[in-house]
């Protein structure tokens, strides 16, 4: 699985460094819990060599927010 950025992505695309392969390529737009969810699920359902799987999101991180109340109250 590829994370990009959605500056990352821009990068790439605009300098040729986009995988230039010939297998089929699977864009996953968002990494929520949605879009990470598909990408495990292809992940495990597709071989590597099957497909290419990119999962773009505008931020280079992912915050899981069910837990912050717990972590900022330090329980």
């Amino acid at each position: 699985m590829v994370i990009l950025s959605h500056n990352q992505w821009l990068h790439a695309r605009s300098y040729g460094r986009a995988d230039s392969v010939t297998r089929p390529r699977i864009l996953v737009v968002g990494a929520g819990f949605a879009g990470v969810a598909c990408v495990r699920r292809l992940e495990r359902r597709l071989a590597e060599r099957e497909a290419v799987i990119t999962l773009l999101s505008p931020f280079s991180y992912q915050l899981y927010l069910p837990l912050l109340p717990q972590v900022a109250a330090g329980c």
